[in-house]
Parts: structure tokens; sequence; C-alpha cells
């Protein structure tokens, strides 16, 4: 069973919760013609006093520049400029495969000459 609660104590303990001023919610127990409260009469005053709607920020995305770039793409991070991992791993692979024949042409020509 739901707790009920009378005008005054509805809206001390709307405003002890954060919710709003007690006054508003005074105000629309008037408006609602209650006498009485319960506990989803918290969430119902709240939502019906505070316009919570997400809105965009004037563009079709938000993360987009007038120019069209996107400052949340992976290569305007930081982080993320410069050769990316396979290529720093394919041009080591490189590097060591020109050591190994050079090294492995430097012991051809001690046998030769030997």
């Amino acid at each position: 069973m739901q707790e009920r609660y009378t005008a005054e104590e509805f809206a001390r303990c709307y405003g002890l919760r954060g919710y709003g001023s007690r006054k508003d919610a005074l105000k629309w127990l008037k408006a609602q013609g209650m006498e009485t409260a319960q506990e989803a009469d918290f969430e119902r005053c709240y939502h019906e006093l505070n316009d919570c709607r997400v809105v965009a920020h004037g563009r079709k995305w938000t993360a987009m520049r007038i120019d069209g770039t996107n400052q949340s793409a992976p290569q305007h991070m930081g982080n993320s400029k410069g050769k990316s991992y396979n290529a720093q791993m394919m041009q080591a692979q490189r590097e060591i495969d020109a050591t190994e024949r050079w090294i492995w042409r430097r012991k051809e020509r001690e046998n030769e000459q030997s």
C-alpha cells in the first residue's frame, strides 16, 4: 500500500527531495484538485512542472562543424595522428627482413673468401 501525503507534507518532501520549490508543489496540487498525494505523484508533479525535452543544438549532427568536419572522429583525436599500428608493424618487419638479408649476404661472402 502506498503512503499518502497531505498537501503540506507533499510540498515539504518535494522540496527536501530536490524536485523543486514547495510553492510550486502546492500550486500543482491545487491545479490538480488533490488534497492528498501518493508517492507516484512526486514524479508526475516534477515532469509536469519541468519541461525536460532534449533538443538539438541547432545543427543536424551536433559534432559537425560548419564546414562538415566531425571533430569527434578518430582522425581528429590527438592520439590518432601519424601512421597506423599496422603500417608501423609492416615497416618494422621490412627493416628486420633487410637486416637478415644483409647478415646472410655477409656470411656468404665470408664463406667464399675462406
